[in-house]
C-alpha cells in the first residue's frame, strides 16, 4: 500500500525544495561569473564546455622542409631498390637424380 501524504507535508516539502533550488541557482551564477573572468588551463581540452586550444598551424617553410625530407627518403629507397635489382641473382640448379 503506497504511503499517504498530507497536503501540508507536500506543500512544505515543495517550499523547501524551491528554496534549495534558489540557493543552488545563486551558487551556479557565482561560479559561472568567476569562470568567465579566468582563462582556462592548457590541459582543459577534455572538460565539456571549454574549447580546446587551437592546434598550431604548419608554416609553408615547415611544410616544404617535410616535403624535401620525404623526397630524399624516396630517392634513397629507389636507389637501394635499383642496387638490389643490379645484383646478380643466384639460381638454384636442379640436383641430378642418382639411379
Amino acid at each position: 500500500m503506497p504511503p499517504k501524504y498530507d497536503y501540508r507535508i507536500l506543500s512544505a516539502a515543495l517550499e523547501g525544495l524551491e528554496l534549495q533550488r534558489g540557493r543552488l541557482d545563486e551558487q551556479i551564477r557565482r561560479v559561472r561569473a568567476l569562470l568567465s573572468t579566468m582563462e582556462p588551463p592548457a590541459d582543459a581540452a577534455g572538460i565539456p564546455g571549454i574549447p580546446s586550444p587551437p592546434e598550431p598551424r604548419l608554416t609553408p617553410a615547415g611544410r616544404q622542409a617535410i616535403a624535401e625530407a620525404q623526397r630524399r627518403r624516396w630517392e634513397a629507397e629507389r636507389a637501394a631498390k635499383a642496387e638490389r635489382a643490379a645484383m646478380p641473382v643466384k639460381t638454384a640448379t636442379k640436383a641430378k637424380k642418382r639411379g
